[in-house]
């Protein structure tokens, strides 16, 4: 069997060796967007109510081969987390508009209730997707918990006035109860099982605010 000279080996390394970095930095480039396009593939498989998608689904919905999919991500396991990663940070990063506490009552509540029904309505999808892998996959449940606590600190925010002037027991179960009416499986049982429309469910958030918040009313 033929085998290399030193003199052909340490040519082929010194030419590996010779790339420059702004070909090694194109090659990370393209291994990013590659990457990147696999996971908004898988994501908008659930968008559109594929919750479960094959490799396969998810490859030719990214222009990829399979082969390129598994050389970035080892396994499945490894997608969901990548793709549900991605989700939670593109949430994380959409701020809401700010609801200064000093504001009439009536007027915080009804901004907070347009804007969060808004929230989950986009948020739907993937919530669906995270509610079937959650109980598998510590990076799915770990974004769904950094959603639920920002949820949390949102109302606690808008509604400082309101929670301050309760004593403690009193509070901790009126924040109960906000967070019950504000979250995703009440919205979803609205639109799934109750058969709302965006519009109603987000009629009945805010009526629910008002009757926790300003039950005189």
């Amino acid at each position: 069997m033929h085998q290399d000279s030193e003199p052909a080996r340490a040519k082929r390394q010194r030419k590996k060796a010779a790339s420059t970095p702004a070909q090694t930095d194109g090659r990370v480039a393209r291994g990013h967007r590659v990457r990147e396009s696999i996971v908004r593939a898988m994501l908008e498989l659930f968008e559109e109510g594929n919750l479960r998608p094959t490799t396969a689904e998810i490859a030719a919905r990214a222009d990829v081969s399979l082969r390129a999919l598994f050389n970035h991500f080892k396994d499945n396991d490894a997608l969901i987390a990548a793709a549900f990663r991605f989700q939670a940070d593109r949430e994380a990063s959409m701020e809401p508009h700010p609801i200064p506490p000093d504001r009439p009552l009536g007027e915080r509540i009804a901004a907070f209730a347009h804007e969060r029904s808004g929230a989950l309505e986009k948020m739907s999808p993937y919530r669906r997707a995270a509610n079937a892998f959650e109980p598998f996959s510590p990076e799915v449940a770990d974004g769904l918990r950094r959603a639920r606590d920002r949820t949390l600190k949102q109302i606690q925010d808008v509604f400082a006035p309101e929670l301050a002037a309760l004593p403690a027991t009193q509070r901790r179960e009126i924040l109960a109860m906000m967070v019950i009416a504000c979250t995703w499986p009440s919205w979803n049982t609205l639109r799934t099982t109750m058969h709302l429309n965006p519009a109603q469910s987000c009629a009945v958030i805010t009526d629910l605010l008002h009757r926790i918040l300003d039950p005189k009313t």
